[in-house]
């Protein structure tokens, strides 16, 4: 009954096919396949919290099963590759001076009113990434706040990648009600732009504030922000903030040919826009 639901999913025939879904479940509650292939119903319509619930349930039937496993895990990398925002951009733990940039962060925050949402955003990375995920989320409610009170036309616009990583932290602290919720509302905004995929637009906005994210991480993203940055001003060429960004990618690589060590040092030289940390990390403070 449920690959017959997944064939009828082919042929864009929902309804018909989810009640033949509800039907199983109803059925057969506590088989471990029907659960597995529900959940895979679930996970193609975009509702990723009900197919990891089908999926932890079979799992209480069948905790051995790697299977299983192997299938939340699956489902999880679909959730975190739908999504552009901090935690999906590349730099990990390990090339991060935490306290450092947290640091920075915050005395940004307090001197650079401009930026303020962005820095939020990217305290809220970092906090995740320390385990203070409750403080990141508040981290992230500022962010919200500070774009709706200062960016209302733009709003859909600059609150993509904000919305992508409240969705990221209330999936990973297992709060998969409040993760769909932020997903539903990607999906709302994305529908205004024609080339987006469902949970993201790769716009202006995007491109850049993942190019700004990159700046500040280790050499080894360089040629990814410059395509960031150079994206960004295809659509926005007269950004101003894009274009400095873009320059100073373009001097590191140039000048240092993209060696770690050496652009350290260039970052260092940087002063109206990098602050660096003891690791390969820099803070744009502008």
């Amino acid at each position: 009954m449920v690959q017959l639901a997944l064939k009828l999913q082919v042929f864009n025939q929902y309804e018909e096919a989810d009640t033949l879904v509800k039907q199983a479940l109803e059925k057969s509650p506590g088989l471990p396949y029907v659960l597995r292939y529900a959940a895979k119903f679930y996970r193609k319509a975009g509702d990723i919290e009900k197919a990891l619930k089908l999926l932890d349930k079979a799992l209480q039937k069948s905790p051995d099963s790697a299977f299983l496993y192997h299938q939340k895990v699956t489902k999880g990398r679909y959730f975190n590759d739908q999504l552009q925002c901090h935690f999906t951009w590349g730099p990990q733990k390990e090339n991060i001076d935490l306290d450092d940039m947290k640091q920075r962060l915050e005395d940004s925050i307090q001197t650079n009113v401009k930026y303020q949402a962005r820095y939020y955003n990217h305290l809220a990375f970092v906090n995740c990434l320390q385990g203070n995920c409750e403080e990141a989320i508040q981290n992230l409610k500022e962010a919200k706040k500070i774009l709706r009170e200062n960016h209302e036309e733009e709003f859909d616009k600059r609150i993509i990648i904000t919305y992508g990583n409240c969705a990221w932290v209330y999936y990973h602290m297992g709060q998969l009600t409040e993760a769909q919720s932020y997903l539903d509302k990607l999906e709302t905004i994305c529908k205004q732009f024609p080339d987006a995929s469902r949970y993201t637009a790769m716009i202006p906005e995007v491109y850049g504030g993942k190019g700004c994210s990159l700046l500040k991480s280790a050499a080894q993203y360089y040629e990814d922000e410059k395509e960031c940055f150079k994206k960004a001003l295809e659509k926005d060429p007269d950004n101003v903030e894009w274009n400095v960004g873009y320059a100073i990618v373009l001097s590191r690589l140039k000048t240092f040919s993209g060696t770690p060590e050496k652009c350290e040092a260039n970052q260092s030289d940087h002063g109206s826009h990098g602050a660096v940390s003891s690791k390969t990390t820099t803070i744009q403070s502008k």
